[in-house]
């Protein structure tokens, strides 16, 4: 049964490729030409990669020891400071900085506090209920939006992005997540195309510098060894975050993980010429994605 389910396994990946080899084959070959002259720009966009993946880590670290300490407030009692004393004149923009800073990593922490106990390495949400999910997208994507827009300036164009879409998201966990509806990390969602690997840059740089904004996970589909069968050919750097700041504690909803894909200009007008969605929906309907 066991050989028969991975030969299974495999005739599909087989059929998919091919549902999307033309395809595969013109985004790899336009993208030996980037990375042949980008060679530099690409080992900077992987050093601030692996800057945030290592900060992630040692944030775990040092949060798991205050935690073990009674160190830090709970979640509930920090927002309730917050809303209690967010207007007051006697906190220095510095201080608003650092205590946004502050927040921010403890809703980190949670996440992969989460993430341990249900043995997972892809992020999770902490609320597992599809309904309360898609309130908290809905109530947090105007923001996300607004936000990203700002850290779209100068070079990037933001490309603003609804809600997803219920049955996708249902066929998401039906046939991917195993029934768990915290698997869902893209119901909000935006993107930045660059016309450059600098632009994309500094868009990181800001991103890792702006206090509100806590990295989840980061993949980076632009390192030499992606293996482009994996997304049909297509290459972007794609980030799993939150916001917290005073609005989304407001409401509640500081620890719902959105989703921000960061892509090249080139490689995006390459997607809309090869006008290969459909034949992406197969290549994603017969793995089971």
């Amino acid at each position: 049964a066991v050989l028969f389910l991975s030969m299974t396994i495999r005739s599909k990946k087989r059929y998919a490729d091919r549902l999307v080899q033309e395809d595969r084959l013109a985004y790899d070959q336009q993208w030996e030409e980037i990375a042949l002259r980008s060679q530099s720009d690409l080992e900077r966009i992987q050093q601030v990669v692996t800057h945030i993946s290592q900060r992630a880590e040692v944030l775990e670290k040092q949060i798991s020891r205050a935690s073990q300490a009674n160190d830090a407030l709970s979640i509930a009692g920090k927002r309730a400071h917050w809303l209690d004393t967010g207007n007051s004149s006697l906190f220095s923009w510095a201080w608003e900085k650092d205590r946004e800073r502050r927040f921010a990593d403890e809703v980190h922490h949670r996440i992969y506090r989460s993430m341990r106990m249900e043995g997972s390495a892809s992020p999770l949400q902490l609320v597992g209920d599809i309904g309360v999910l898609f309130a908290q997208a809905a109530a947090l994507n105007p923001h996300f939006q607004k936000v990203v827009k700002e850290w779209s300036w100068p070079s990037g164009k933001h490309l603003p992005c609804p809600v997803k879409r219920r049955e996708r998201s249902i066929e998401k966990i039906c046939r991917s997540y195993g029934g768990k509806a915290s698997r869902l990390v893209d119901l909000t969602r935006a993107s930045i195309t660059f016309e450059t690997f600098e632009g994309m840059i500094a868009c990181l740089r800001s991103i890792t510098e702006d206090p509100r904004a806590s990295v989840v996970s980061i993949k980076n589909r632009f390192r030499p060894n992606y293996s482009s069968r994996q997304t049909a050919g297509y290459r972007n750097v794609a980030l799993s975050l939150v916001l917290v700041d005073e609005f989304t504690m407001s409401l509640g909803v500081e620890a719902h993980i959105c989703e921000l894909q960061l892509g090249l200009q080139a490689i995006e007008d390459r997607r809309k010429r090869l006008n290969g969605h459909e034949r992406y929906v197969k290549f994603r309907n017969a793995l089971a994605q």
